[in-house]
């Protein structure tokens, strides 16, 4: 506890007047009272809170007496409170089965041999990396339950969640030649978490992903280590859709965003069961996914598939839709066509040459016309050349 204290006198040491020392005097009362009953729950929640206001506690001397009027036997009694909830001892892996968003875990190993631990709530968006703050692990991100914390929010929009852990955490404890015990294991700071931990771990979820890039949340030292990364290392900004700070240093003057409402915008997708591929879904399913396709207007929808098939490499395809959408008579043909050639479909391999020149014939189709429909499946159509040799054998 008194290192923890240590490090908030540390933490608010550039902070005016005699604030600090009123402060300083109410923490150190306050750790002591902690110590004296060994509360380390307790302490883990007073000093999180501690930490992410000291600035207004600074400001607003008024708040400073309430610390003083902390009493044992209102940390006995958050203490004894906190150990009846029935999730206060259960690990982050069983808290969230519990919930019903069940995990995935993986190991990354950094340049410098660290062993970090990165724990994920799989969808079918895309992907967001959520890193932690000073003191803190991926389990923060979780523990307040899915009405408020931010992981289970993201996931039930759709979002692909992975939370990482810093080296030296309770997660990210182990190197390949050192151990905690060493002095050495623990010569980092936030530029090490910068240069070499979210690298790695950027690296192997884009790589698990398939994606190029992913959405980075951070909570305080996750805001100051990421900008390390920026900067230090500028190639990882074009791998990065957006990077949101939250309680990075801003103006205490400017607090109304504090009270604001956020909405999560979805990630389009179901957060539940795998999502099926358009060609498998049902015609309801269909029709659904395509209703917002289906207000728009025939020709620039028509358009717009005519130059996604030409952007895919699908010419032929591309062709022909820009030709029924120029001519009824030219759709009539290729209609024709399509219907004579689903008839022979029992022939498992190709059309016969006299086949083929029936169904050209029958559907009054140009060379130009007959191409197009065999670039779609040029081993069942024969070449425009054999047909006009059986028609000269004719």
């Amino acid at each position: 506890m008194f290192a923890i204290y240590l490090i908030l006198i540390a933490t608010i040491s550039a902070a005016n007047g005699g604030c600090v020392s009123t402060l300083s005097s109410s923490l150190y009362t306050l750790a002591q009272k902690m110590d004296k009953y060994n509360l380390t729950g307790t302490t883990s929640d007073i000093v999180s809170r501690l930490v992410a206001n000291w600035s207004a506690y600074t400001q607003f001397p008024g708040l400073l007496p309430t610390l003083d009027n902390v009493t044992e036997s209102t940390i006995l009694g958050n203490y004894s409170s906190g150990q009846a909830n029935p999730n206060a001892n259960l690990e982050i892996e069983e808290l969230s089965l519990r919930y019903g968003y069940p995990l995935m875990n993986y190991s990354v190993i950094t340049e410098d041999g660290y062993k970090l631990k990165i724990y994920r709530i799989k969808r079918n968006g895309p992907p967001v990396f959520l890193m932690h703050g000073l003191l803190s692990s991926s389990d923060d991100w979780m523990t307040a339950g899915p009405e408020t914390s931010l992981a289970y929010l993201l996931a039930d929009c759709g979002y692909d969640i992975w939370m990482g852990n810093a080296r030296g955490n309770r997660h990210s404890r182990q190197n390949v030649l050192l151990t905690p015990s060493d002095s050495k294991f623990w010569d980092f700071s936030w530029h090490e978490i910068g240069v070499f931990d979210l690298p790695a771990m950027i690296d192997f979820v884009l790589k698990e992903t398939g994606q190029t890039k992913l959405k980075y949340i951070g909570h305080s030292q996750g805001t100051t280590s990421f900008y390390v990364m920026a900067s230090v290392k500028p190639e990882y900004n074009k791998k990065i859709a957006i990077m949101i700070s939250l309680a990075p240093r801003f103006e205490e003057n400017n607090t109304t965003w504090l009270k604001s409402t956020i909405t999560l915008p979805s990630a389009g997708v179901s957060p539940g069961r795998p999502q099926k591929s358009f060609e498998d879904s049902s015609e309801r399913s269909k029709r659904r996914r395509t209703e917002d396709l289906r207000s728009k207007d025939v020709v620039e929808l028509t358009y717009a598939t005519h130059m996604k098939l030409r952007h895919v490499g699908k010419v032929a395809a591309s062709k022909v839709v820009k030709d029924l959408s120029k001519s009824p008579q030219r759709a009539k043909k290729y209609v024709k066509a399509f219907k004579k050639s689903t008839e022979r479909q029992d022939q498992p391999r190709q059309l016969s040459p006299l086949q083929a020149l029936s169904m050209f014939t029958e559907a009054e189709l140009t060379k130009a016309q007959y191409e197009r429909v065999r670039e779609t499946n040029p081993n069942f159509f024969p070449c425009y050349s054999v047909l006009q040799k059986v028609k000269k054998d004719l």
